[in-house]
């Protein structure tokens, strides 16, 4: 039986979120900067923010920022040490329940027999073909606080890499 995802696919899969990590750190310290460059211009009189509100809202913007950032390096971990895995953590069939679609990710809600219905999170792309009804093949990779896999969509044959908790 062949992987749906090849440990270089996943490693790709970890690379991408490193990159994101790496840009929310370079935010993470120009934000601050330009917070500093804002309470001077308004310390001095020049036209600016005003102090307080300049340095509440850099430093809530900064916070955000680095939360997220911290997500994304977590994340591209996981997906590395996924890549490392010997063997597969669980293999199972399921059926997409309710599948919606943002600019990013599409999130599926796949029912597996004898377990609570699942929602999964796709990490490569966004998956427009999958339909209500569509039978998934599910494989786990590593399995955390949220399980790394890939589902197979046996009625357009596409291959996702999914995250998700598994109930």
């Amino acid at each position: 039986m062949t992987l749906l995802l090849t440990p270089a696919r996943r490693r790709r899969v970890g690379t991408v979120h490193i990159a994101l990590g790496c840009l929310g750190a370079v935010v993470a310290v120009v934000l601050p900067l330009a917070g500093i460059g804002a309470v001077n211009a308004a310390s001095t009189g020049e036209s600016g923010l005003l102090a307080p509100a300049a340095v509440l809202l850099f430093a809530l913007l900064t916070g955000f920022v680095a939360v997220y950032t911290v997500s994304l390096f977590r994340k591209a971990a996981r997906w590395l040490r996924a890549a490392r895995s010997p063997a597969l953590a669980g293999v199972t069939t399921g059926q997409v329940q309710e599948i919606t679609t943002n600019r990013f990710r599409t999130r599926v809600g796949v029912a597996v027999p004898d377990r609570s219905p699942s929602t999964l999170l796709t990490e490569d792309g966004l998956d427009k073909s999958s339909m209500v009804g569509d039978q998934l093949q599910l494989e786990w990779y590593l399995v955390e606080a949220r399980a790394m896999g890939a589902y197979r969509n046996t009625r357009t044959g596409r291959i996702r890499a999914v995250t998700g908790v598994l109930q």
